[in-house]
């Protein structure tokens, strides 16, 4: 009896692979280019990192509660919300048409109150002259 090695020639462990292609060889070397040159610039580079989480968000000064001097409509807003803003800085625009109103209002009490103290003012003045001519009758008879 002959045995099984006359029969069946010896294998080697290559011959159930398949022959790599050139298109295999560089597709691998490509790769190992990539992520050896993406590792170190990955290393280097800066980006931004969002992380979300609780907390609680306090402001670094007190709160300050922001008011107007007189009441109106809001005509135009110039701030964004979140917008960090300065000491005053103008956040919005109110009709101010009452306002004016009232000032051009008092600006005429201002006025016909000066002209009331020019008439006092001359009737004090003719008043003077009435005594010094009284004082002048008694004086001169």
């Amino acid at each position: 009896m002959t045995s099984n090695n006359d029969f069946l020639p010896p294998i080697q462990t290559d011959e159930f692979l398949p022959p790599i292609s050139r298109w295999t060889t560089f597709g691998g070397i490509f790769i190992l280019c990539v992520l050896g040159l993406a590792i170190p610039v990955a290393a280097v580079a800066k980006y931004k990192v969002t992380i979300k989480g609780q907390g609680v968000v306090r402001p670094s000064g007190e709160l300050r509660i922001v008011q107007a001097a007189t009441e109106g409509q809001i005509m135009q807003i110039y701030v964004k919300e979140n917008q960090v803003v300065k000491t005053g800085d103008a956040i919005a625009i109110i009709d101010d048409s009452r306002l004016q109103t009232k000032k051009n209002q008092l600006q005429t009490n201002i006025q016909q109150a000066k002209l009331q103290i020019v008439q006092i003012n001359a009737q004090i003045q003719i008043i003077d002259n009435q005594i010094r001519a009284e004082a002048d009758k008694i004086n001169g008879t």
